[in-house]
């Protein structure tokens, strides 16, 4: 009877992932960065307007330096009913600070790749021997994030991502996008 439940319940699962969809639409309001060398990493990206609601990601990162087990990344989430800066509120979301490495591994493929692979030049991680971060200027390119990596249903609101990539040179980016929920 116990496997007959264990079977039933992850079949119950699988067949529930497999139709999960996101429930909410988000449009991306600001994109700040800066890097405290620029001549080893140069940022340029930045929102643009294409319609009433609807922005994508363009610019360019010049990524010049390499990366080691000292280059470290983490990531911190904020919400807001307003928007208004004093109000966000940090969230139990995000990537506490590990390795670039470690980020590559766990995470890059399923949040970063996944959604920028069709509107970059960014190719799909596999380990550090066969695919090594490279130095290079990475373009993105009309790139509207389709939310991959991010929870199923979001509060209606707005979101501040904060990432923070400690290395030689040190890169910050805040991203603020808003939420609206989907009913269809």
């Amino acid at each position: 009877m116990r496997i007959t439940i264990v079977v039933a319940s992850i079949l119950l699962s699988v067949c529930a992932t497999s139709t999960r969809k996101r429930h909410f639409d988000a449009t991306i309001l600001s994109l700040a960065s800066n890097s405290t060398d620029e001549s080893k990493s140069k940022l340029d990206l930045r929102v643009d307007r294409v319609s009433h609601g609807e922005t994508v990601l363009n610019g360019i990162w010049e990524w010049q330096f390499d990366v080691d087990n000292t280059t470290m990344l983490e990531t911190t989430f904020y919400s807001s009913d307003s928007g208004s800066e004093n109000e966000y509120k940090k969230l139990p979301h995000g990537i506490p600070p590990i390795s670039f490495e470690e980020f590559l591994d766990q995470h890059y493929n399923d949040i970063i790749y996944e959604n920028f692979k069709n509107c970059s030049n960014l190719k799909a991680y596999k380990n550090k021997v066969e695919t090594p971060w490279q130095k290079g200027t990475y373009t993105l390119n009309q790139c509207r994030p389709k939310g991959h990596g991010m929870p199923e249903i979001l509060a209606d609101g707005f979101y501040k991502i904060y990432i923070r990539l400690s290395a030689d040179p040190e890169i910050h980016i805040v991203v603020v996008f808003k939420i609206s929920n989907t009913f269809y």
